[in-house]
C-alpha cells in the first residue's frame, strides 16, 4: 500500500473482514483521526477483541509495526489540526452559543460535514462512478429504504432528463423477486443506505453483486453491511446538531453526480429535456402561472 494512503484510504481497501476486525475497524472510523492517541491496550479494550488481533489487524492495513501506524496517525493527526478550516470551524461554534441564532449554528454544522465530505472522497473516484452510470448499457436501478428511499427518487427524477432505462425500485416486498428477475452484468445499481441499515437494501446489493451487475453504494461509513458488495463507496458522515443528521452532504454528492453526468452525457440532455417538456405540457403538468406585480 501506498505510504500517502491514510487510515481510511487502508481500511476501505481490505477484503473480507472478520467480526472483530469489523468492530476494529468501526473503532478507527468513529475516533478518526484521534486515534493517533490510543495504544493496543486502549484499542482492545474499546473494540473489545484481543491485544493480538489489534496487531494483526493493523498489520493488514500495511503497517510494519504499531510504532509505524501511530507515526502516521499522528501525522494525520496533525494536517487535520492546523488546517485553516477546521480552526475557523472550532472558532466559530465555540463563540457562536446564542440560542437564538440556531440557523447560524446548524449552517456551521453543515459547513464542517461538507469539509469533511470532500476530504473523504477522491473527485476522480468520483467521476468513474458517474461515467459508471452515465456508460451503463443496461438499465441504472436505485434504491434506499427510509429518508434514503426519498433521496433515491430525487436522484432518479434528476436521471431521468439524462439517460433511458433509469428506474427506481420500489418498497415492493413480496412482489420484489419479480421486478429483479432480469438484472444483468450490463446494469448498474445506485443504493443509499446509513444506520440503521434496512434489510431490503442488503439483500438488493448482494443479489446485484451476485449477477455481476456494478454496485455503486452512498454510506456512512467505511464498513457497512453492503460495502462488501460495492464496487465503487461513497462515504458521507454526518454529525449535525439535532436529533437527525443533516442530508445535506449526501444531498451535495448526489447533485455532484448528476452534474458530472450531465456533461458526460451532453448529446442526450437537450434531446430528452425538450421530450420531457412536451409531456409536461401534454398532460397539463404544472400550473401555468406568472406573477403579475
Amino acid at each position: 500500500m501506498s505510504s500517502q494512503e491514510n487510515l481510511l484510504d487502508r481500511i476501505r481497501k481490505l477484503e473480507k473482514l472478520s467480526a472483530s476486525e469489523a468492530k476494529i475497524a468501526e473503532l478507527f472510523e468513529e475516533s478518526y483521526p484521534l486515534t493517533a492517541l490510543e495504544t493496543v491496550t486502549s484499542i482492545s479494550a474499546k473494540s473489545k477483541v484481543g491485544k493480538a488481533t489489534v496487531v494483526r489487524f493493523i498489520s493488514r492495513l500495511g503497517f510494519n509495526s504499531f510504532r509505524q501506524f501511530n507515526d502516521q496517525l499522528r501525522e494525520e493527526l496533525t494536517v487535520r489540526l492546523e488546517s485553516p478550516y477546521s480552526h475557523f470551524s472550532r472558532s466559530k461554534l465555540e463563540l457562536n452559543n446564542d440560542a437564538n441564532d440556531l440557523l447560524g449554528r446548524y449552517i456551521e454544522h453543515v459547513r464542517k460535514d461538507m469539509e469533511e465530505t470532500h476530504a473523504r472522497i477522491d473527485p476522480e473516484y468520483m467521476l468513474a462512478a458517474a461515467k459508471a452510470m452515465a456508460s451503463c448499457e443496461g438499465v441504472v436501478y436505485l434504491t434506499g429504504q427510509g429518508e434514503s428511499f426519498s433521496m433515491a427518487h430525487l436522484l432518479c427524477n434528476q436521471l431521468i432528463y439524462l439517460r433511458k432505462n433509469s428506474t427506481l425500485i420500489e418498497r415492493l416486498n413480496s412482489s420484489l423477486p419479480h421486478k429483479l428477475i432480469d438484472v444483468s452484468s450490463k446494469d448498474v445499481l445506485f443504493a443509499i443506505a446509513r444506520q440503521r441499515y434496512g434489510h431490503q437494501t442488503y439483500r438488493i446489493c448482494n443479489w446485484f453483486s451476485k449477477r455481476g451487475a456494478t454496485v455503486i453504494l452512498l454510506t456512512d461509513k467505511e464498513v457497512s453491511p453492503s460495502s462488501e458488495a460495492a464496487d465503487f463507496q461513497l462515504v458521507v458522515r454526518s454529525q449535525g446538531p439535532s436529533m437527525f443528521a443533516s442530508n445535506c452532504p449526501r444531498l451535495a454528492v448526489l447533485e455532484t453526480l448528476t452534474w458530472l453526468m450531465s456533461s458526460l452525457m451532453e448529446d442526450s440532455v437537450k434531446e430528452r429535456s425538450e421530450v420531457c417538456e412536451k409531456l409536461f405540457k401534454e398532460f397539463d403538468v404544472f400550473l401555468p402561472w406568472i406573477y403579475q406585480p
